[in-house]
């Protein structure tokens, strides 16, 4: 037992201890940034310093003054690297460089366009010794690997506390320092739970041992320089280690951090979401390299807690789901940390799983177990009788038990003498309703989030309103107080054509599809139509007026659009069991019906599930799902909606772009990959790939190839296959597309080389067997990232939207961009609430010769064809149906991916009901739209 006080003993702790002024920030109180929403406009008398509310519309953030001024130093430096590139200095091409992959180098900054002065929320960090060395060290704890992730990170929490020199640690295996560390030994930190739970009773031993040293001065030469300077890989562990320095502050100041990059406020303002969760606001913070200089990106984040508190509370929110209740209930506590009650000192104790019987929920009076010093020797009693005996207490009968050991060896506690911890993250996903509270509270007017990054955001990391001691300046890192200007502009937006010569030139990245018809509506018209009503009981089945009045106005709103669609349908009523459901839709199949049109009861994902398996896979029926709305589905605008998706399922046009920016014979494809969540799928649940590609130079239709692979593998395993499927699908097949332009979403940084060294390489292979003896095509591969946490805000009103967001075709790629490497940030879309994400396109291969404008221009123009929507989209759509199709193949496995609990048997694909594509009669076209 060790008799060190709270805490244990620090990294080299001594009485001479460096204590800075405290400066720990408010609670927090900003949006996710981000939503697809309208943001609501806040009261005048709300608003903070730093804002103008320039009616109409929501006020305008003017950070530190009215007018951005972009870096002019940053400008010319940007323009030096280009010019040198253009006299043979920089790269050329994709290229190995001492073994390490370089991206294709930018070839131009774009020109086209309104000029626009912005903020975006990145924040410059300053070096103010350009000698400073950051040292980095490997720890290691003796017996690490017998210990909780919490547990480690606790030990290195102690680690550091109280240090005589500055210390920052990842919390994992990692310390930074820009002192060098004397290495004497093992240090001992003696254990003890940052509240004083439990017992001060371990004390564990840190190996150090030197690793490498990061020059800060020969990493800004890199930045500076028109080639690398800097080796990629030293250079990204340069990168983290500086937003360890950074997070530092906000890690010992009482905040709760979620990973490594997150902080949330635990005391601040929270938001019920219902089913034992709360939201919470906090912020994210990464270091980014950028020309010249290195760069703070600090934004608004939302995440999901756990209520604190009891236990039996806690159940009683959660409000046990059926069939699989006893298991979705052990996948929610499951790894949930609690204080125990009934001892004189608490415990701090961690759920492994529940007790049951037969699968049921076990109860004090029916959990056994061997009591091995009960009196007169060991015996089987159950919780209730033990408590009794030892604690005098008498439990309440209906109420869960929890497994707080192991399973080989458990102990059992009941839920009333379990206090939940505060702070903790949950980790699975999110119910319907529970996302909605969520996007309530992430979605706010952009210029209400930037208010909170630049006063409580700033704050929590200790840069204002005075440099902490204890925070970055202790590194000589001085991270600037002030949002940064950036250059954009705003491209013009495309004409859109329709049926009949009808042409549209939607201003604001939206448009009205009245009067206007179809460019080219279904080819073949469905001979045998279907109305299909799904039911919770008998009392909610729609009446055969209401099926009579729907399918009528349907009929007529699909007729206006140049649609044919029969007036006659059959009526089918089922009850909403997956079994009632595949019998009804055989029922249709035989009948000859083609097209069904299903009301379903609410928004229940498992009856859609089952519904588009058996329609897309087993019977080959287009389906088009709504939610019932009494008195409301024959509304003009609903029907509008549904009318685009029809379309397109048959195999119509919306609407075209005719227009340079996008060149004809040109294929576009999209592909993403959807991977299973780590609480609710079984064991080595199989991600799922999809892509998509248009069938020729109308860009209207899209089919898609869908296809399983490893768990959580993100690299496509079979896209060669996949693409020649897409290739077979071009309707010329005497001349194949001369050009492929190929959007890759959902790929992180780290992940560049492995997307050219893998799929560029499939997708070479295929283009070489399906071209065989004729020309090529040229490739160009883009990443779409849209996890990104860059947000930009307008500095006047005339360059925002309604919302306060900038406007659909905002374009930036100077400022705050890549050093060398082709990428620039897009805002595609009208931000109907909440602060608008741009997507973030980066170029990774490119034997098109790609302009900066040629490029942009083509993407934002595809923005505006996302066939099933009268508004531009915020991603190009061949990536956003890309995505599409991986939701609906999500649907096919849904219990493997929504029935897992702990002890489940692992995915199995030679049992799976589904493995790849749909019904051969769905193949060629959009039915997962």
């Amino acid at each position: 037992m060790s008799n060190q006080p709270r805490g244990g003993r620090g990294l080299f702790q001594n009485d001479d201890r460096r204590r800075g002024p405290s400066t720990r920030g408010a609670s927090h109180g900003g949006g996710r940034g981000g939503g697809r929403g309208r943001g609501s406009t806040p009261n005048s008398a709300t608003l903070g310093s730093g804002w103008t509310n320039n009616n109409p519309g929501s006020p305008i953030f003017r950070g530190d003054n009215a007018h951005p001024n972009p870096s002019v130093e940053v400008t010319q430096l940007e323009d030096e690297i280009i010019q040198d590139r253009a006299s043979g200095l920089g790269i050329e091409k994709l290229s190995l460089r001492d073994n390490q992959l370089e991206l294709p180098a930018r070839p131009d900054y774009g020109k086209e366009g309104e000029l626009l002065k912005l903020w975006v929320n990145y924040y410059q960090i300053k070096v103010l010794d350009q000698k400073l060395v950051l040292r980095q060290y490997i720890a290691t704890i003796d017996g690490a690997e017998r210990l909780s992730i919490r547990c480690k990170r606790r030990i290195f929490a102690i680690l550091v506390e109280h240090p005589p020199f500055p210390i920052a640690t990842n919390y994992v295996d990692k310390i930074i320092s820009p002192n060098e560390l004397p290495l004497s030994g093992p240090i001992k930190v003696a254990y003890s739970e940052e509240d004083g739970g439990g017992r001060n009773s371990t004390t564990y031993s840190v190996q150090l041992r030197f690793d490498k040293a990061f020059h800060l001065g020969d990493l800004i030469a890199d930045l500076k320089s028109p080639q690398p300077t800097y080796n990629k890989d030293e250079k990204n562990e340069a990168i983290q280690a500086l937003n360890m320095v950074l997070a530092h502050y906000p890690n010992t100041n009482k905040v709760q951090p979620v990973g490594q990059s997150k902080h949330f406020q635990v005391d601040g303002q929270a938001r019920e979401l219902g089913g034992g969760l709360v939201g919470l606001r906090g912020f994210f913070h990464s270091v980014r390299s950028s020309t010249g200089r290195l760069l703070l990106n600090l934004n608004v984040s939302t995440g999901a807690f756990y209520n604190a508190g009891s236990l039996l509370e806690l159940v009683k929110k959660f409000n046990v789901p059926q069939p699989d209740g006893p298991f979705a209930l052990e996948r929610f506590l499951r790894k949930l940390r609690v204080r125990t009650t009934h001892l004189k000192t608490p415990q701090v104790k961690t759920i492994s799983s529940l007790a049951m019987i037969q699968g049921h929920l076990g109860h004090p009076e029916n959990v056994m177990f061997l009591w091995d010093q009960a009196p007169g020797g060991s015996k089987q009693v159950s919780v209730a009788d033990y408590f009794r005996q030892v604690y005098n207490k008498e439990l309440l009968s209906n109420q869960i038990v929890v497994n707080v050991g192991t399973q080989k060896r458990p102990t059992f506690l009941p839920a009333e003498v379990c206090e939940v911890i505060p702070g903790q993250s949950a980790r699975q996903k999110l119910s319907s309703n529970q996302t909605t509270a969520m996007i309530t509270l992430a979605c706010r007017a952009p210029n209400i989030n930037a208010n909170d990054i630049q006063n409580q955001g700033l704050r929590l990391m200790g840069i204002t309103p005075a440099p902490a001691a204890n925070g970055p300046t202790q590194f000589h890192l001085l991270p600037s107080g002030n949002m940064l200007a950036v250059d954009g502009r705003r491209l013009k937006n495309p004409e859109l054509t329709y049926g009949g010569g009808g042409k549209v030139s939607p201003p604001k990245g939206y448009w009205n599809l009245k009067s206007l018809k179809f460019t080219k509506p279904s080819p073949i018209a469905p001979k045998k139509v279907g109305f299909l009503m799904i039911a919770k009981s008998n009392r909610s089945l729609a009446n055969k007026k209401e099926a009579d009045d729907f399918m009528r106005d349907l009929r007529g709103a699909l007729i206006t659009y140049g649609i044919s669609w029969p007036r006659d349908f059959s009526r089918y009523y089922v009850a909403s069991d997956e079994e009632s459901i595949s019998k009804t839709l055989k029922k249709a199949e035989k009948d000859g019906i083609q097209f069904l049109i299903v009301f379903l009861p609410n928004q229940d994902a498992e009856i859609y599930s089952h519904l588009k398996f058996h329609a897309d896979f087993e019977n080959g029926i287009h389906t088009l799902c709504v939610a019932r709305i009494p008195n409301g589905n024959g509304a003009p605008g609903h029907l509008a909606n549904l009318a685009l998706k029809i379309n397109l399922k048959l195999g119509g046009v919306n609407h075209r772009i005719i227009s340079d920016a996008l060149p004809q014979h040109t294929m576009y494809v999209g592909i993403d990959v959807t991977h299973p969540t780590g609480t609710e799928s079984v064991p080595e649940a199989p991600s799922i790939a999809g892509v998509v590609a248009n069938t020729n130079d109308e860009l209207g239709q899209w089919p898609a190839s869908i296809h399983i692979q490893g768990h959580r593998v993100e690299i496509v395993e079979y896209l060669e296959q996949m693409l020649g499927e897409r290739l077979d699908a071009w309707l010329n097949q005497k001349n194949l597309p001369e050009r492929l332009i190929v959007y890759r979403d959902g790929v992180s940084e780290s992940q560049y080389e492995q997307v050219l060294t893998d799929e560029l390489a499939a997708i070479k292979k295929c283009v070489e067997r399906k071209y065989s003896g004729r020309t090529l095509p040229k490739i160009t591969l883009i990443i779409v990232g849209k996890r990104h946490h860059t947000r930009f805000y307008p500095s006047d009103r005339q360059n925002a939207d309604r919302g306060g967001n900038v406007l659909p075709g905002t374009v930036v790629d100077r400022g705050c961009t890549m050093e060398r490497s082709f990428d620039f940030f897009m805002v595609a879309h009208e931000g109907i609430q909440g602060t608008s994400r741009p997507a973030h396109y980066v170029v990774l291969y490119d034997e098109n010769d790609c302009t900066a404008d040629k490029l942009q221009k083509l993407t934002y123009y595809l923005c505006y064809l996302f066939g099933r929507s009268a508004r531009s989209v915020s991603i190009v759509p061949p990536a956003y149906y890309a995505d599409i199709v991986c939701e609906r193949a999500r649907c096919y496995l849904y219990d493997a991916l929504h029935r897992g609990y702990p002890g489940a048997p692992a995915f199995d694909p030679t049992k799976a009901r589904w493995l790849r594509g749909v019904h051969d009669k769905l193949q060629k076209s959009m039915f997962y739209i």
